[in-house]
């Protein structure tokens, strides 16, 4: 906008309010955040301070000024002014004519790509990933009007709408369409041209006629990437949520000289979102639900009080057979919301035994297992191998009440995020040996119980458990009658705040060394 002199009687200092004033942040676009209680933004002592805004601006930005007007009360004034329209201006300090209706950036265009989504047809509802992205305009164009009088810049925002279901994420890079990275004027004789920025700056650093670009929440700008090197500049780990969008703003800024040569400055820019790498898995419900629907397939189990007992259940396998030989009565299990693949469980009574299968290498545990395998009195093995149990965080009462269970193979468990083994192990009281030396406790915080009622319990290897955060260990080895050692010496109790019958009922333990143990 041009310079309008100082009114009579007063001196002034000019400032122009763009429309992304965000006063509550103290900000002035590409001058940076200001200090104190915005004091840069406020008149000398004894002064006037002016702002000149365009008509439009007027309506939004009456409200703002008047807050920096209440904060700059004890400097100078403050006043609003609407600014005249003016088509161009001669620069009176010399250097020729400037247009101020000059385009400086005629075209923008958004070049979206997605990759490494996974479609597969399927004959039933299952989880697939999905990812769109735009931009709220195809070209930016900046004119002379826009820009600061008082240092030569200009600024427009570009918005990058993303919506995905992706469990992963995306990933959306920046780069101009070839390695010029300048804007150029492609009538000008003298090939003028604004150059990128060569390295990360704040816009009072621009030297005349450059050019770059920032994150809305970026303090500096950075120079414009050539195509043979786009930059990563939004990178998320997960989806912008159930049917929801992700609005990102990507603002390019300019710095002119007064002898720029008039013309239209043009360059083409690529955004590319892609999905982040996506792992297929096949997922199932909660433990709970895992259990009602096994519980379920025996059709002759014994009922009381309309409660089926699940008495002809005695193992649990894991079927490899192809899929068209699936028995027809095989029930889906899966997590429809979740889920790459189906699946199935179906019961053969001649065997007594439940048969799980799937397409995938295993089937993930959902993160609250609970129950899993609990009240299920003849119950004798459990085929373990084909579970993923990475994503577990509660494993109480997994296999509690089922005591016929003779053997349980941990191998390959995960248990790194497993902060609930409430009575995991509860009146299982068959098994004589439990090697759990692969579990990682590292994040549990309860214990409660959970080894109460192993009877028969006569070997137990918790060598990796890590107690660092465990806060309730009352009952955990409650009426272990058979074990006759135990080793805790490696047990932080430091943040244990209840041990309440912990060894009630340890009758054939003669020793138990407990000095490593802080109960303060």
């Amino acid at each position: 906008m041009p310079f309008i002199g100082p009114l009579k009687g007063e001196e002034n200092v000019v400032y122009l309010v763009p429309e992304t004033l965000k006063i509550e942040e103290c900000r002035i676009p590409f001058i940076g955040p200001l200090k104190g209680a915005c004091p840069s933004l406020c008149p000398q002592k004894g002064k006037t301070t002016f702002f000149f805004l365009n008509s439009i601006q007027m309506k939004g930005k009456r409200h703002s000024l008047f807050l920096i007007s209440k904060i700059c009360s004890s400097y100078g004034k403050i006043r609003l002014y609407a600014r005249p329209k003016i088509a161009s201006h001669r620069d009176s300090r010399g250097g020729g004519w400037f247009r101020w209706e000059l385009k400086f950036l005629g075209i923008f265009l958004a070049l979206i790509s997605f990759s490494n989504l996974i479609f597969s047809n399927k004959t039933f509802a299952l989880y697939t990933p999905t990812l769109s992205a735009s931009v709220d305009k195809s070209d930016i164009i900046v004119s002379g009007n826009d820009v600061l009088r008082f240092d030569k810049t200009a600024f427009n925002l570009l918005t990058l709408i993303v919506k995905t279901n992706n469990r992963t994420g995306y990933t959306a890079s920046i780069s101009s369409e070839t390695n010029d990275t300048s804007l150029k004027n492609l009538e000008s004789t003298s090939g003028a041209k604004i150059e990128s920025i060569a390295e990360d700056l704040p816009l009072g650093d621009f030297t005349a006629n450059t050019w770059g670009y920032k994150m809305w929440s970026e303090d500096t700008f950075k120079p414009i990437p050539p195509v043979s090197s786009p930059v990563n500049i939004i990178q998320t780990t997960e989806g912008t949520g159930y049917n929801a969008s992700e609005l990102r703003t990507i603002n390019f800024a300019m710095k002119l000289g007064d002898t720029l040569e008039s013309g239209s400055y043009t360059n083409k820019m690529i955004i590319s979102v892609v999905a982040n790498p996506y792992e297929k898995k096949a997922r199932i419900n909660r433990g709970y639900d895992f259990n009602t629907s096994v519980g379920n397939l025996d059709k002759n189990q014994t009922v009381i009080d309309g409660k089926g007992k699940r008495d002809n259940i005695y193992h649990i396998k894991r079927s490899l057979i192809t899929k068209d030989l699936i028995p027809a009565d095989a029930v889906n299990i899966e997590n429809g919301n979740t889920s790459d693949y189906e699946v199935k469980i179906w019961f053969v009574p001649s065997e007594n035994t439940v048969y799980y299968w799937t397409e995938a290498n295993k089937i993930t545990l959902s993160k609250d297992s609970s129950f899993m395998f609990d009240r299920m009195p003849k119950l004798q093995t459990i085929d373990l191998s084909g579970f993923d149990t990475s994503e577990a965080e509660n494993m109480a009462r997994m296999f509690s009440n089922s005591p016929e269970l003779k053997s349980l193979d941990f191998s390959g468990f995960n248990t790194g995020k497993v902060k609930n083994f409430t009575y995991t192990f509860y009146d299982v009281k068959n098994i004589e040996s439990l090697d759990l030396s692969m579990f990682d406790t590292s994040n549990t915080t309860t214990m409660y119980g959970m080894f109460n009622g192993m009877t028969a319990l006569k070997n137990l290897n918790i060598s990796s458990f890590n107690t660092k955060n465990v806060t309730e260990m009352q009952e955990m080895f409650q009426y272990n009658s058979s074990l006759t050692s135990l080793d805790l010496l490696h047990f932080d109790t430091r943040k244990v705040t209840s041990m309440k019958n912990m060894f009630y009922g340890l009758s054939n333990v003669t020793s138990l060394d407990l000095s490593s143990f802080d109960t303060r």
